[in-house]
């Protein structure tokens, strides 16, 4: 019997530090909730399709990731998805004081559809990712 193993990149980034008082939702509707999320999408795919850390890192939390690790994470993806195509919004939810959004996206490499999940929260009126997870 055959077995056919996929292998599963997860990228995850947490940021501890963040203390649920302080951090609020980002919207209750999904209009809002999309127009906000878009541009943080935007900017972490052309942070990855430039190999650009900055471009990635603008809107997170804070930086937990290094350039090196950054470069690393880049390459895997890279090899496992391919060139990034498109995405289709999926939904959100609201959680402990933060925004969880999901996208389906489509990569070059694969047939497979990729669940996008972004954590994100607003700190200080402005809205920050903490946390990404391709799957």
């Amino acid at each position: 019997m055959k077995k056919i193993c996929y292998f599963l990149v997860v990228l995850m980034v947490f940021f501890a530090g963040i203390a649920n008082g302080y951090a609020e939702v980002i919207g209750n509707a999904d209009t809002e909730v999309k127009n906000i999320a878009a541009p943080l999408l935007d900017s972490v795919i052309l942070g990855l399709e430039k190999n650009s850390y900055s471009a990635y890192t603008q809107n997170f939390a804070q930086n937990k990731i290094s350039k090196q690790r950054f470069s690393e994470i880049n390459k895997k993806i890279a090899s496992w998805l391919g060139s990034y195509l498109n995405s289709e919004y999926l939904g959100f939810l609201n959680k402990g004081g933060n925004t969880l959004v999901f996208w389906k996206g489509t990569f070059e490499k694969t047939q497979d559809e990729i669940l996008i999940k972004m954590k994100i929260t607003k700190i200080n009126d402005k809205n920050l990712i903490i946390g990404l997870e391709f799957e």
